[in-house]
This record gives C-alpha cells, structure tokens and sequence, in this order.
C-alpha cells in the first residue's frame, strides 16, 4: 500500500466514532485519481485528487459519508498529496462507496 494510501485509512480511523468498528475500518481500500482540471478558488489555481474509499460494510459507508467533510477538512491538513504542475496543491475530494 503506498503511503498516501496508509496516512488516509489512518486519518479516517482516528474520528472516535469509527474506534468502536475499527477492524471493519481497517478493511476498507483506497483508490486516488489525480486530475489536472484547473479551477480557480479565491486566485489559486489548483487541482483535485478524488479519493474513493471504497468500505466493507454499510455501517462504515454511513460513518464516512455523514462525516464527509470533516475528513476531507482532515484530510487536506495532515496528508500532503503532492505538487501539480503549477506547483499548487491537490485538493482531496473524497467518493465514498461499498465493496
């Protein structure tokens, strides 16, 4: 698994709601697709990563997708997803989905 992939699951599974089912969590898997599709937030040019966490269960796809943004907020502090080309940074947009 490459890194990016690791620092995802373990960010995912440090919200208190998912220690409870945290083996079920651990289960899940990461798909990243880097997309050079400019778009222009307050100046900055910048690009997407879509992040499809792809869960075991329903349970865990219910955590996810009501706490969405808040993990794609954690996500875009404590994971460093590259430079684009531009030199700007990937914006984590996250696609939750069952196995």
């Amino acid at each position: 698994m490459v890194n990016i992939e690791k620092q995802i699951l373990n960010t995912i599974q440090e919200f208190p709601i998912l220690m409870k089912k945290l083996n079920e969590s651990k289960k899940c898997h990461i798909q990243l697709e880097y997309t050079e599709e400019l778009t222009y937030d307050f100046g900055w040019e910048s690009t997407w990563v879509k992040i499809k966490i792809i869960c075991p269960n329903t349970d865990i796809k219910e955590i996810l997708d009501k706490h969405k943004e808040l993990i794609e907020n954690k996500l875009r502090c404590n994971v460093d997803f590259g430079e684009n080309y531009f030199r700007g940074k990937y914006i984590p947009i996250l696609e939750i989905t069952l196995n």
